[in-house]
């Protein structure tokens, strides 16, 4: 869907593209739903790119859990999880995390 989108936009009016704030909610450690989401969507975008799309930039929504407006404070987007009961704020890494460092270290989505 993602590219059908990016296609049209650039089809109707041919503009430089940043994605901004995509990401998925997903409060698991091993949070697969929201690899596999962004395994697609990064595979949409390169497609895109590939067909002449201008995308300048890619930008995931977020680093870490935060406290979202629009959502209870259960829902979480973050590639770190933050327990905000914990004084230290502690932060861990989901699985997320570590498909996107491997993306931006190899440079491959699989």
């Amino acid at each position: 869907m993602l590219g059908k989108v990016l296609q049209r936009i650039n089809e109707d009016y041919h503009p430089t593209i940043y994605i901004t704030e995509n990401g998925f909610p997903e409060s698991a450690l091993e949070d697969k739903a929201k690899v596999a989401y962004l395994q697609g969507h990064l595979a949409e975008v390169l497609k895109a790119i590939r067909n002449g799309v201008d995308i300048r930039g890619y930008l995931l929504w977020t680093l870490m859990d935060s406290v979202e407006q629009y959502y209870d404070t259960q829902t979480k987007f973050g590639l770190f999880h933050v327990d905000f009961n914990h004084p230290n704020l502690t932060r861990t890494p989901r699985l997320s995390s570590k498909f996107i460092t491997r993306v931006y270290q190899t440079r491959r989505l699989h």
